[in-house]
């Protein structure tokens, strides 16, 4: 092994150098190793007046030699004053920082030497293989191999000519035999067509692949549709989200339905949006500072294309406050309005299936969702006269299987 010496920060470090190997050698190897991290402008080191400067040559003299590696000893080991108390520069931690840096960059160089030397170890193998004299051996057994792969080429090709050779045969035997029988051959081609145009698995991935385009777009519409309409109820989609689901949560809680994690579908979010939107119109129409009066709720609803009773109404606010005894204030505001109609005709988000205290009744009948009420102030076309024999035995059947309940 060589041993070669290295300047690394005014220390002289010996380092071991696998023999056959070229270093290159560094004259100034603190600099060209350790790359220091550059101060900004303002914390650049003011002219070191009065210091004693490092020597960047190696004197001949050994006494010299002594006074250079003193002098950058103690060039290593100043402190500018001015920079240390104005901040700029800790001394322990610029030691310690310069220690690591030399460790760190030593042990690169020292890998990097073991790769070079890796390197060359097996270069000089790859010239041993291939610059080798071939003897008589080695020469017949590349002739050999030559010929023996040839050999395999023909064979190959032997074996796909024999193959084609048996198809056509086999396929002008077929053909003679169905020239024979002629009738033979219509029939088959009647009852057993040949196949044309795309496979059944070719339908159903060109499906797929219209059904993914298709549905993307349309959830893609509905979202930004959804977004729009979020503009008028808050400051973004996401808080509007979560008044949604607030809300969703209160009329499970009232009705007592199980609590669960409130699903975002976007037909049910939009489905609230609009009730909101339509609800917040109607009340600004009709409310006069902010505010409707108790006798005007029942014309709001109405507006609504709702027609609950003054005795609904009353068992929503009781079972909104949780007390019976609360009454309806003569002055309601908005968000009390919303919470009355939400209460009264849930959205499709509460899932509450038939817990709503609005059912449909013979007075009041709820068909499809929507309330019969109104086409039968208005006296709709769409109503038929009723066959009256078809209802009493309607409202006799009602009538039995109540009295067999109770029994």
């Amino acid at each position: 092994m060589q041993t070669i010496q290295m300047t690394v920060l005014g220390h002289r470090l010996p380092l071991k150098v696998p023999p056959k190997v070229e270093v290159k050698k560094y004259p100034k190897l603190a600099y060209d190793i350790i790359k220091r991290p550059e101060l900004p402008a303002h914390a650049k080191k003011p002219s070191k007046v009065g210091r004693p400067l490092a020597l960047y040559f190696q004197p001949k003299d050994k006494d010299e030699i002594t006074k250079a590696f003193e002098l950058q000893k103690r060039v290593n080991a100043a402190v500018n004053i001015h920079d240390l108390f104005s901040g700029y520069i800790n001394r322990n931690d610029l030691l310690k920082f310069l220690s690591i840096q030399s460790e760190k960059y030593l042990n690169l160089w020292e890998r990097h030497l073991q790769r070079e030397r890796q390197n060359e170890l097996h270069k000089n193998a790859l010239m041993w293989i291939y610059s080798r004299p071939q003897n008589m051996e080695m020469k017949t057994r590349q002739k050999y191999l030559r010929k023996r792969k040839i050999q395999h080429k023909i064979d190959r090709r032997r074996k796909f000519l024999s193959y084609q050779r048996r198809l056509q045969k086999f396929n002008a035997v077929c053909a003679r035999r169905l020239e024979k029988v002629r009738p033979h051959k219509d029939l088959l081609d009647a009852f057993q067509p040949k196949k044309t145009g795309p496979s059944a698995y070719e339908r159903k991935m060109a499906a797929i692949f219209i059904q993914k385009y298709i549905k993307g777009w349309l959830v893609r519409t509905k979202y930004n549709r959804i977004k729009i309409k979020s503009v008028d109820h808050g400051a973004s989609l996401l808080l509007v989200v979560k008044q949604y689901r607030n809300m969703m949560t209160r009329l499970r809680r009232r009705f007592n339905a199980p609590q669960e994690q409130i699903p975002l579908v976007f037909s049910e979010l939009e489905d609230w949006l609009d009730k909101k939107k339509k609800y917040e119109d109607l009340f600004t129409k009709r409310a006069f500072q902010k505010f409707i009066t108790r006798n005007e709720l029942i014309n709001l609803f109405e507006d609504c294309n709702h027609y609950p009773s003054q005795h609904d109404i009353k068992r929503i606010w009781a079972l909104i406050n949780k007390d019976s005894s609360v009454k309806l204030p003569d002055k309601l505001k908005k968000h009390q309005v919303l919470e009355l109609a939400f209460t009264m005709y849930p959205p499709l988000g509460a899932r509450l299936d038939n817990r709503s205290i609005h059912l449909s009744t013979w007075r009041k009948p709820i068909v499809e969702g929507e309330e019969g009420q109104k086409y039968i102030l208005y006296k709709h076309p769409i109503l038929k006269k009723a066959d009256i024999q078809v209802v009493g035995d309607l409202i006799a059947k009602s009538f039995l299987e109540r009295e067999q309940s109770k029994v």
